[in-house]
């Protein structure tokens, strides 16, 4: 992620409600980009619920955070786990959010294979060479 690209992702987001913004954003927690996203009002997932150094990158030795999961205030981060796993370069952020302060009203099933409740929308932009692709998954209310 650039700086450049920061505005452009807030203005997408617009401060919506029930919105999570997450990805390999190789981007450190000391990055004017991630200082960005937070001074915009998004939630750093690992900050609100997450223990130690959260490091994904690289797999075989982890010692930097570069992949995120941002949420916007109205979701709350029950907990956020780093999965230990060597099937990539990087190893995966798993999180449990809620509507705040309800009870989760959206889940995965304990295969991974659905989820439900989500709304996900995708945007792709060009920069040079370079193809960036966005994704937003946004929350909807089950009741």
């Amino acid at each position: 992620m650039r700086q450049a690209q920061v505005p452009v992702i807030l203005k997408f987001w617009n401060e919506g409600s029930s919105t999570v913004f997450l990805g390999d954003l190789n981007a450190t927690p000391d990055s004017p980009e991630m200082k960005l996203i937070s001074k915009a009002g998004m939630l750093d997932a690992w900050i609100e619920a997450g223990v130690g150094p959260g490091f994904t990158d690289a797999s075989t030795n982890p010692v930097k955070r570069i992949d995120w999961i941002w949420t916007s205030p109205d979701l709350e981060t029950s907990a956020i786990e780093v999965i230990q796993t060597q099937a990539s370069d990087q190893m995966p952020v798993l999180a449990e959010l809620y509507l705040a302060p309800q009870k989760p009203r959206m889940w995965i099933d304990k295969d991974h294979e659905s989820i439900k409740g989500l709304d996900i929308s995708c945007s792709q932009k060009m920069l040079g060479n370079l193809t960036i692709i966005y994704l937003i998954i946004k929350f909807k209310s089950i009741l």
